[in-house]
């Protein structure tokens, strides 16, 4: 591939700040999709369950009885995210919410 002389551009690249336009003709915005592991005390979990779903964006996937549960989140960035996985952890009864699955999509 021979090397562009001074002066000629360069094509327009991609970037991550990028917007999609959907069929509808519109801009979509991308969204955070997670995955959560909550931990949390075995006679605390149901209060836990609870307060988690009433989280936008959070919804209690599955929970075992030693006090697991698996939560889906979806947010407006990445920030959002972070500021929901504190406001978990601090809830009454959590030991750790842990993150295993980040993404990032246009819908």
């Amino acid at each position: 591939m021979p090397l562009r002389g001074y002066g000629e551009s360069y094509p327009e690249r991609p970037t991550s700040k990028s917007f999609k336009v959907n069929e509808a003709n519109t801009v979509s915005q991308p969204t955070h999709i997670s995955g959560l592991v909550i931990s949390c005390h075995i006679e605390a979990t149901a209060d836990v369950a609870n307060a988690v779903s009433a989280f936008d964006g959070c919804e209690i996937v599955s929970q075992t009885e030693t006090g697991k549960l698996v939560a889906t989140l979806e947010c407006a960035d990445q920030k959002a995210t972070q500021e929901t996985i504190n406001q978990i952890n601090d809830l009454d009864g959590v030991v750790n919410t842990a993150l295993a699955y980040h993404r990032v999509e246009q819908l």
